[in-house]
């Protein structure tokens, strides 16, 4: 993969439960400039999974805006949680999101940087819609860095939670997040799936055993 492509370098570490998200939100100061959003998320790929296997992933995330994203990537290794992803994004009309819901291949001759990064590392698949997601995201300061509190909502209601925060410097946000969850005695680990690997794992496709 040539390294001069946009990346996205992240540390996610999983969190136990409702009530750690909550003492995480309340200990931690606010992100000046940075108010909470809902993001709906529809997750695109061949019915066999051929992206998700391989560590790629096309969605189309709504939050007031369209963006379609393409990634490849995953868990760096040495790095529990760490994860170091190409990522390509455009903006769309808002209008196209209904329109690749339902006919989802017409995602695969749009002419933006996200389709093309996708045909440059895969041969032509038929796309599918498999799944969707709603994460509310809210923002938090710890020392220098910017955390990303997600609470996630699986189609059935079940969910997760996970903090994240985008840094090319892992062990040093690690150590900063640690203090706070020891010092608030958060049950938390380092996050080993994306988001949509752990919607296909709560629906039944785990790729990744």
């Amino acid at each position: 993969m040539p390294r001069d492509e946009p990346r996205e370098l992240e540390l996610k570490y999983h969190l136990a439960g409702k009530e750690d998200y909550a003492l995480l939100l309340e200990n931690c100061r606010p992100a000046p400039g940075q108010p909470s959003v809902r993001q709906e998320n529809y997750y695109f790929d061949s019915r066999k999974h051929e992206l998700a296997s391989q560590g790629g992933m096309l969605r189309l995330r709504f939050d007031g805006e369209l963006k379609l994203c393409f990634k490849l990537g995953g868990e760096k290794d040495g790095h529990p949680g760490y994860f170091d992803a190409l990522e390509v994004e455009s903006s769309l009309d808002p209008d196209f999101l209904q329109r690749a819901l339902e006919a989802p291949q017409e995602l695969a001759g749009l002419k933006v940087r996200p389709v093309n990064a996708l045909w440059r590392h895969f041969k032509p698949l038929a796309l599918v819609n498999i799944g969707h997601l709603v994460t509310v995201r809210r923002y938090r300061m710890v020392d220098d860095f910017l955390l990303e509190l997600d609470e996630v909502t699986y189609p059935d209601g079940g969910g997760t939670h996970e903090v994240e925060i985008e840094t090319p410097f892992p062990e040093e946000a690690r150590q900063v997040l640690i203090a706070m969850i020891k010092r608030l005695g958060i049950h938390a680990r380092p996050q080993r799936r994306s988001k949509l690997q752990g919607l296909l794992k709560h629906q039944g496709v785990d790729l990744w055993k």
